[in-house]
Parts: structure tokens; C-alpha cells; sequence
């Protein structure tokens, strides 16, 4: 036996398999719909279901019919183990296509971390295309222990803990593995169950009873505590569990991007229990064995990518709305914000700003100076920020970006062309398209190809030859499509075939607000194909890439326009791994007590995704903010990482200055937020683990910086130089590992510190 694996667990033992063994009545049985009105009639349709008479539900069939047992022993791989597995029982199945041959490899990476990954034995399937860090040789001390199955015995996977035997990993139930559809079942160490996303979560810990599914499925829904189990703008498929009260913690990565949907719930025995289903891909499991959450955190950063080191500047206060009428109106929102003495360091724009809604335009009505409104920003110390759509409308006369786009075939396509509507314009080739903003049909970049990604970095130069901004705001980006479906004339209606109408379509199709009851709800079709220069990619697998997609280029195109500076990059829809290259805010929420209380959460949760650049809309998007509740929004968002006042077009004007009460309250909270911002700073430093103490500027001009704060320094610093000039003005703390550092400088200068 491997010093890494238990026990072998023969066939017939139970020894605590008997859960994996047995038909477990909560392990419910996935009947499309509505689940707590499914019947005897309903159950009897899917040959993986059981009813139960006696409990009045439909649950998964016993493991040994419905899952797989092991046709070889484990053969050793240096650094994990390979094993073969095969359906037990082919007749028993939920909705066909059973892949019947499974290859599990288990795969150790560093001693905290290992992979677990269930694929087909004999066909390729797709799998996540995300740039993962990967270490090229195993640790060599692995906290963990993972179980081996014997050829003949039932499926069981299982990983343990080494120093204390506590339960990391832990299948229950039977594994499915079909064509279109996944489903696993784990039991938890305990109810302290954190993460999954992006859904509104009313508490950041988990409930198990009554039993809860929410879906994971990027989709343009705005943010609500009134509405809960609904699927918003990003995909995280991400999960932590504290096992023990020592603290001891786990995490677990689904690397999947295909519609998703977790539930939680109580075995019989009132033990906690989580199921995960896909409709695609491959079961690729990475988990991370802490033991503290910190340690978690880095340990998902290291895979994923660290979090993008903002700009100095982007840590202070932002202002924007949606409904400027034009640059005079913003520049009275600017004044009336330095006249009552509120700090501010960045404008942002709306699509207000653009002519006729279109990318890489602006009005040159309303907003006909704006070129020299981002100049006058400037020489107020303050920086622009501009938003953009993936949208381009479809107009070879007028849309330049278009004419361009065209010319490279930068567009989505149809997977097929058979799929091309027969009124589809001649101008629009073989594009999908679709109808958001712009004032005619639009076409959606195909961010997976480079081809793109070029013609997206020339856009972007161009324009800011025209207006001189700073950083960029990408949004409706999951992508958004306005009424999918709905039948209008010239708008985008989805083909009947399997990719469109997946036999699970899982609960993101049967939200209340989805009026078709279909995937493409609010967004594109699933039968149209993205191309990474290699092979064609389906947007049924690839939905909820579409933002971390569009974030990348968009990065890498700020990073060329800006050499040597660190990108401001926003964006509303994000994956694993996109906060290596953007922000994110937490969308269009509502102005009412309930929303400010769960930004909280939102926030705690972003951070554990890797993205803590994050913060909500100050005083709500939507509905008419009260003066109290601005007052209040203010005070907790002045500590919001990312702290933005942004209201929806039609709504009264909430910056803060609009109300001198309001005003004092955001004043005060904004000048305290300003003091700690070298430590807020300091602390995306040391996210990035890169310890240099160079200081960027800020515009909080007479507001002095008495000291700041080093996280995490292993040893008391030998010198300290401040500007080039050593400094002994400082206390280190070697239980906290925190250096307080005397400085006593303006925060409008810049500053340098050297340790040593």
C-alpha cells in the first residue's frame, strides 16, 4: 500500500461504506421541474429512481445498480494512481447516454492539494479551457490520504485528513456520468459550508434544512435579498467546509462550466450532505486541504491565479450613474462633491455617454466635450472610466468596429450553417445575431479567438486616441441578450435540438423570471460555436466563459495601452480565475436595507472566490434611495474594497452631496476610509506576495498618512528607508507579524518604502 492511500476497502465490507452502498432516500433523484411536485408516475420514467411509498419521494437507486464499480486495480502513476470503471448496471440510468468505460486518475500536486478527475475512457470530452497552475513534481509530505478500489468493488471516492482522519472528500450514492448529464453526492464534514456562486445568499453559511438548490449559470439577473436560488452574472463552482472545532478546513474546486446546480441537505441521520450536477463535461475535482481558511485562499489563488494588484487610485471613491444627460451635468455632480468636501478619485461613465449605445463612439451632442472633461479630470487629480458592451451592431455604413470585425471574422457563429436564419441580412454572414443595446441587430465577439483579441486591443487604442480614460467598466457580458425567444420580429429566436432543450436543463431554466423556460433565457443560444483557433467550442459548454473570456483580452489590451502600469479593469460576469485580470461589483441590486445587508456576504463570498477587488452599489441601482438609508450605505461602503455610488436611469440622483447630511456622513467615512488606504493597499500587496512598498498616488490632498500597517512581514525588518532615508520609527510585532511604520506624509505624494 502507497503511503498516501488507506486501507483497501474490499467489496461486501461496509466498514462506514454502507452510506456509499445503499439507497439513500434524501439523495434526490433529478426529475426535470419543479422537484417537490414530482409524483409515483413522474419517478417511474427514469430507471435510476426509487420511490418511496412510505416518505412520498424519488430518490437515487442504490450505488450498486445506478453507480460504477472498478473493472482493474489501481495502476500507480508516480504521482497518483489510474483506475478503470465501468457502469454497473446500463439499464439503469436518468436520462440516457451513460458513458460506460470511466477513467478515474487520481493526481497529487502539492501536499495540500489533489486532483480528482472522472473522464471518458475512449472519446474526448470537453473540459474547461482555464490556464491552470500546476506544480511539476508531487509534495512530498501530503496532508492527505486518498482510498483505492480493487477491481470488483463498488465506486467509492474518499479522501481523508492525515493527522486527524476527519473526512475531506466523501461520496455517498452513486456517481452519474452520462452524455449530458453529471451528479456526485458528498457528505460534509460539518454544516459550516461556505461559497458557490453567483447567487444572492442571504447568510454567508450555508443552510441544509429545508433543503436547498441553487443554480450556477452566468445570466443577466439583477441582484435582490426578495429573491434567492436564482443564477446572477458569474460561475463559481467553488466550495469551503470547517470540519472540526480546531478550525480545520477543506475546499473543493468543480472545474466545470457547463450549467450547474448544487443542493444542499440532511441525510436521515441529520448529517450534512451536498449534491452537484452538470450537464457537461467531465468530473474534475481539485481539492485543497488548508487547514485554515487563509491557507485555503492561497492555496485556490495558486491554481487559479492570484488576484490582479489594483492601482493606488482605484481604491478610492467612484462615482457614476446611469441617466447623465451630458458632461455638464457630470461636472455639477463633481463640484458638488469637492464643495462639501467629499473625497472622490474616479468618474465613471454609463453608456449615456456613447452615440446610439455604440462601442468606441460617444455623443458628440450631449457629451461632445468629453475629451476634455477626461482633461479637466485629470488636472483634478481624478481618473475616467469608461463602460463598454460585447454588442456590435450590425452596420457596414456607420459601425466602423463592425466593418473591421467583420473583415477579421471576429464574430460567434452558428455551430452549423444550416442553423443561419433565412432572413438573416447579407451583411451579418454566418454571425449570430442578437439585440441588446446598439440600435440595430448586434454581433458578439468571439473573445476565444486571437484574432479577436487583436482586433479588440486596436479598438480599444483607437479610442483612446479619441478620449484620454484611465481604465474600463466591461459589462453585460454574461452575454445579455434582450428577449431571446420572445417571438419579435428580427429577434433572436433558438433552434429546437439537444443542445438548446438538454433533458436536465437544470433549475437556471425554471426560475420564475425565465419566460421561456429555456437556457437562452436573456442570453444567446446554445448552438452557436466560439473557435480557439484549434477546434470549434459550443456555447453550451462554454456560457459562463464568456465574461472571464472578454475580462482576458480586455486586460491584456490595458496592459498594452498602458505599459508599465497596473490595468483598472471592472467587469459584471466572471469564472474561476478572473480576478487575475479584472474587479468585479456585485451588480444591479435594489435600494433597500435588506440588499446593503447582503452585500456583505456578497463581499466575503468574492473574496473567497479571488476576486477582492469588490464592492456593491452604494446606496442601491434600482428603486429610489431614502437619505437614512444613503447615510448608512455610505458608511459601510466607504470599507467596501471597491466603493462605487451608482444609480439606474430614471431614479433620483443619490451622490452623496445631493443631502448635506448625507454629505457630512460620507465625507467622515471616506476620509477614514483614505487613512487606512496605504493598509487596504498593502493588503492587495501582499495578496500578490510581492513585498516592494511602492505607493502610488491618490488626490486626498491635506489628508495626512500618520502611519501604515505591514501584514504578514516573517521578521522584524534590520532598516527602514522612507523616500531613501532610513527611519527608525517603527514597532514590529512578532505574534501578529505586523510592522507599524511612523510616516507623517501626505497622501498626495508619492512615497516609496524600502525594507531591509
Amino acid at each position: 500500500m502507497g503511503s498516501r492511500e488507506l486501507t483497501i476497502l474490499l467489496l461486501g465490507t461496509c466498514l462506514g461504506l454502507c452510506y456509499a452502498q445503499s439507497a439513500i432516500t434524501n439523495i434526490e433523484c433529478p426529475v426535470p421541474g419543479n422537484p417537490t411536485t414530482v409524483t409515483e408516475e413522474d419517478c417511474s420514467l427514469y430507471t435510476a429512481c426509487v420511490w418511496d411509498a412510505e416518505a412520498g419521494v424519488c430518490h437515487m437507486a442504490d450505488n450498486r445498480a445506478a453507480g460504477y464499480y472498478y473493472s482493474t486495480d489501481p495502476v500507480d502513476t508516480g504521482r497518483g494512481f489510474v483506475s478503470t470503471l465501468v457502469k454497473s448496471d446500463r439499464s439503469v440510468t436518468m436520462f440516457g447516454g451513460d458513458i460506460n468505460d470511466v477513467r478515474l486518475e487520481v493526481i497529487y500536486h502539492e501536499d495540500t492539494h489533489v486532483q480528482i478527475k472522472l473522464t471518458d475512457s475512449f472519446r474526448e470530452r470537453y473540459e474547461v479551457p482555464l490556464a491552470v497552475n500546476l506544480p511539476a513534481v508531487a509534495g512530498s509530505n501530503p496532508a492527505y490520504d486518498v482510498t483505492r478500489g480493487v477491481a470488483g468493488a463498488p465506486v467509492v471516492l474518499n479522501v481523508t485528513r492525515r493527522s486527524n482522519g476527519n473526512e475531506i472528500f466523501r461520496q455517498i450514492g452513486p456517481i452519474t456520468f452520462e452524455d449530458q448529464f453529471l451528479q456526485f453526492t458528498v457528505r460534509l464534514a460539518s454544516e459550516y459550508l461556505y461559497g458557490f456562486g453567483e447567487n444572492v445568499h442571504r447568510e454567508l453559511v450555508h443552510s441544509f434544512s429545508p433543503r436547498a438548490t441553487y443554480p450556477m449559470f452566468a445570466r443577466d439577473r439583477g441582484v435582490s435579498a426578495s429573491e434567492d436560488k436564482v443564477n446572477h452574472y458569474g460561475t463559481f463552482p467553488y466550495y469551503v467546509n470547517i470540519e472540526d472545532d480546531d478550525g480545520n478546513s477543506h475546499s473543493v474546486l468543480f472545474l466545470n462550466s457547463n450549467a450547474m446546480e448544487y443542493s444542499t441537505f440532511l441525510l436521515e441521520d441529520g448529517t450534512p450532505a451536498l449534491t452537484i450536477r452538470s450537464i457537461g463535461g467531465v468530473i474534475d475535482l481539485h481539492i485543497f486541504t488548508g487547514p485554515t481558511p487563509e491557507d485555503l485562499n492561497k492555496q485556490y489563488s495558486a491554481l487559479v491565479g492570484k488576484p490582479t494588484f489594483p492601482p493606488y487610485w482605484s481604491l478610492g471613491f467612484q462615482l457614476c450613474r446611469w441617466g447623465y444627460t451630458s458632461t455638464d451635468e457630470v461636472r455639477a455632480v463633481r463640484q458638488r462633491t469637492a464643495d462639501a468636501g467629499i473625497p472622490q478619485d474616479v468618474q465613471t461613465f454609463d453608456i449615456d455617454y456613447m452615440e446610439d449605445f455604440k462601442d468606441f463612439s460617444y455623443d458628440h451632442v450631449k457629451f461632445n466635450d468629453l475629451p476634455q472633461l477626461a482633461d479637466e479630470l485629470h488636472a483634478d487629480n481624478l481618473k475616467m472610466v469608461l463602460i463598454l458592451d460585447p454588442s456590435i451592431g450590425v452596420n457596414i455604413t456607420d459601425n466602423p468596429p463592425y466593418v473591421t470585425g467583420r473583415a477579421e471574422d471576429v464574430f460567434l457563429k452558428w455551430m452549423t450553417p444550416d442553423l443561419v436564419p433565412t432572413d438573416q441580412p447579407p451583411e451579418a454572414d454566418d454571425f449570430l445575431l442578437g439585440n441588446v443595446w446598439p440600435n440595430e441587430r448586434s454581433a458578439f465577439p468571439d473573445f476565444m479567438k486571437a484574432a479577436t483579441r487583436s482586433w479588440w486591443l486596436d479598438e480599444i487604442t483607437y479610442f483612446h486616441r479619441l478620449i484620454n480614460f484611465d481604465g474600463l467598466w466591461i459589462d453585460m457580458n454574461e452575454p445579455a441578450n434582450f428577449d431571446t425567444d420572445g417571438g419579435q420580429p428580427d429577434h433572436l429566436m433558438c433552434p429546437k435540438n439537444h443542445l438548446e432543450d438538454p433533458p436536465y436543463p437544470t433549475l437556471a431554466a425554471y426560475t420564475p423570471d425565465n419566460a421561456v423556460q429555456r437556457l437562452c433565457d436573456k442570453t444567446l443560444c446554445m448552438s452557436t460555436a466560439a473557435n480557439d483557433g484549434s477546434k470549434q467550442l459550443l456555447r453550451y459548454d462554454i456560457h459562463s466563459l464568456y465574461g472571464h473570456s472578454e475580462a482576458e483580452a480586455t486586460f491584456n489590451a490595458l496592459g498594452s495601452l498602458f505599459p508599465g502600469k497596473r490595468p483598472y479593469l471592472l467587469t459584471r460576469s466572471s469564472y474561476v480565475g478572473t480576478g487575475r485580470y479584472s474587479f468585479h461589483w456585485l451588480g444591479d441590486n435594489v435600494a433597500t436595507w435588506d440588499d446593503m445587508a447582503i452585500s456583505v456576504v456578497g463581499v466575503i463570498e468574492f473574496n473567497m472566490f479571488g476576486i477582492p477587488m469588490v464592492g456593491a452599489d452604494i446606496c442601491g441601482f434600482g428603486g429610489a434611495t431614502t437619505q437614512e438609508l444613503c447615510s448608512r450605505w455610505h458608511q459601510l461602503g466607504a470599507f467596501y474594497p471597491f466603493s462605487r455610488n451608482h444609480n439606474a436611469i430614471g431614479q433620483p440622483d443619490q451622490d452623496p452631496a445631493v443631502w448635506p447630511e448625507v454629505a457630512a456622513v460620507a465625507r467622515d467615512a471616506f476620509l477614514t476610509r483614505y487613512k487606512f488606504l496605504p493598509y487596504l493597499y498593502n493588503l492587495f500587496h501582499y495578496g500578490q506576495m510581492v513585498m516592494t512598498g511602492k505607493f502610488n498616488r491618490t488626490a486626498a490632498a491635506g489628508v495626512n498618512l500618520g502611519s501604515v500597517r505591514v501584514l504578514g512581514l516573517p521578521a522584524s525588518p534590520t532598516a527602514i528607508s522612507v523616500n531613501g532615508v532610513d527611519t527608525d520609527t517603527f514597532t514590529y510585532d512578532s505574534a501578529t507579524q505586523v510592522l507599524v511604520l511612523s510616516l507623517n506624509l501626505p497622501l498626495n505624494e508619492d512615497f516609496s518604502i524600502l525594507f531591509r
